[in-house]
């Protein structure tokens, strides 16, 4: 297939499916480290370090997973080049830090410096994994 020549609904498909692939990772993570809280004694902790608790935090990656594999459908041919692969992670990632902010901080502290984290960790996190993907796959878009 050409590569100017896009199937919306299959970049939707395959965006969708990375998105909660990267969801289900985080889950496990967040599952495990529960679960060792729990072995600890220590179950508070995760809303106390967090600010969610266990269920809010899935929750969490579950939309995020589902809004940004969205994006990346929508913007999958961005990922022809390094720094279109760098801009696609980082946005596609910005709708799960955003949402953490929304829900933890208060309401006075969304804007400007809630945006500006939530932009600054989602580049620093996925836009790097995003660049990296790139030249790990040699900006295969197919």
């Amino acid at each position: 297939m050409n590569r100017h020549n896009r199937r919306l609904t299959e970049d939707l498909r395959i965006g969708i499916r990375v998105g909660l692939s990267f969801s289900v990772a985080f889950s496990v993570l967040a599952a495990m480290a529960f679960v060792i809280l729990l072995i600890n004694r220590e179950a508070g902790a995760l809303k106390r370090d967090t600010g969610l608790n266990f269920p809010e935090i899935l929750l969490l990656y579950v939309a995020g997973g589902l809004v940004g594999g969205v994006l990346i459908g929508l913007l999958r041919p961005l990922r022809s080049t390094a720094v279109g692969s760098f801009v696609l992670g980082s946005i596609s990632a910005f709708p799960c830090f955003m949402g953490y902010i929304l829900m933890t901080y208060p309401r006075t502290e969304w804007y400007p410096f809630g945006v500006l984290a939530a932009l600054g960790g989602s580049m620093a996190l996925c836009g790097s994994l995003g660049f990296w993907f790139y030249f790990k796959t040699n900006g295969w878009t197919d």
